[in-house]
Formats: structure tokens, sequence, C-alpha cells
């Protein structure tokens, strides 16, 4: 695995929250509530913040088809992934040759997990003991590996992701397959959990 490690710090730029490095950026968008019912928001806020981390003049809103959940059609040199919480759309795009895949998630802090949800997502193998941080890291980390390991694990689940400090793979293996990030993040007056994963070429389960 290349030793790859994007910086993210952080800054504001109008509507535009950035987690910017040579090769990655993340942006997060406010959509307006009154506007269609909460898929629609979920999927128009989402691709909001897509947009956001897109350089390129000539791609627009109707561009941003994603392939795979990996990669836009329209400029397929862009890894993509997108994430939405209430209101809120989050995303992470990188055309780094260095990267294959991509992961981001966002919950707002103030989110309570539900009695007894930990047995659908943690295993033996994980070391986060904050449920809400190890749901949004695992949410990360499998918008990450889905794409790359549909073929041998179609169904994949977050169970069978273990997730230890800046690293996560795929239970029962120790096999380290890709890296993340967890950041605490206030925006438009809220706190979020982001956690921002992406895997490094060259890529194996072996």
């Amino acid at each position: 695995m290349a030793n790859f490690t994007p910086k993210i710090n952080f800054c504001c730029q109008s509507w535009k929250c950035y987690a910017q490095s040579f090769s990655m950026k993340v942006s997060i968008y406010r959509g307006d509530s009154c506007i269609g019912g909460p898929r629609e928001r979920s999927f128009l806020n989402s691709r909001m913040a897509l947009l956001g981390c897109l350089p390129e003049k000539n791609i627009e809103y109707k561009d941003l088809e994603i392939v795979d959940y990996l990669y836009l059609k329209k400029a397929p040199q862009y890894k993509v992934s997108i994430s939405h919480t209430e209101e809120f759309g989050a995303a992470a795009a990188s055309d780094s040759e260095d990267i294959l895949s991509v992961g981001i998630d966002i919950e707002l802090q103030q989110r309570s997990m539900r009695a007894g949800s930990e047995k659908y997502f943690v295993n033996e193998q994980d070391m986060e003991t904050s449920s809400l941080k190890l749901w949004v890291l695992k949410e990360a980390a499998f918008k990450a590996l889905s794409p790359l390991v549909k073929n041998e694990f179609p169904h994949l689940l977050l169970k069978n992701i273990w997730i230890r400090g800046n690293h996560f793979g795929i239970c029962p293996s120790d096999k380290i397959l890709g890296d993340i990030r967890l950041e605490k993040v206030n925006q438009y007056g809220k706190d979020f959990y982001q956690a921002l994963a992406w895997i490094n070429s060259p890529f194996s389960l072996k």
C-alpha cells in the first residue's frame, strides 16, 4: 500500500467548508428545509456539497451522476463520496492517482444512538469505544471499501469492518485496507463528527 496521507485542514469559504489537501477536498452544504421532502432534500444537499468540491467550471449540478458509488460519469478522474444528515449534505472528491476510492460520513454530535443498535455494527476487533464515532467511521469506511470489494464481499456489512486508530479492514483478517480520520467540525452553528476514509493504490485483499 502506498504511504499516502492527505492533510485535512478545515477552512470556510462562503457556503463551502473544505478539508483541503493537495489531492482531496471536502465540502459541507446546508440546504433549504422548505424544499421538497426529506429524500429530495438529502439528494439535493449532498450533491450541492459535491459541486462545491469540484473546481471545473464545466461541471454543473445536472452532471453529478455517480457511477458505482465511486466516480463521476462526466469526470471519471474524480473519486467521490457523499453523505447527509438532517438539512446538511457533505461530499469528498479526489482526482489523485494515489487514491482509488474515498468515503465520507457526517453526523450531528448531539445524535443519540438507539439502545441495542451496537449489535449491528460493532465487532471484537474494533478499538473505538464511542458508538456514535464508530458508526460514523464505519459508514465512511464502508463507502470507500464497497466499490472495490463488491465481487469478493457482495453482502458487506458494517459489522464486517473493523476500525483501529487511523486504519480499517475487513474481519477476520488483520490486513490494513485503508486509512481513516475523524474530525470534529463546527459549521453553520452545528457540531458534527465527520469521518473521511480513503484507499491507496495499489490495493489488494491478500
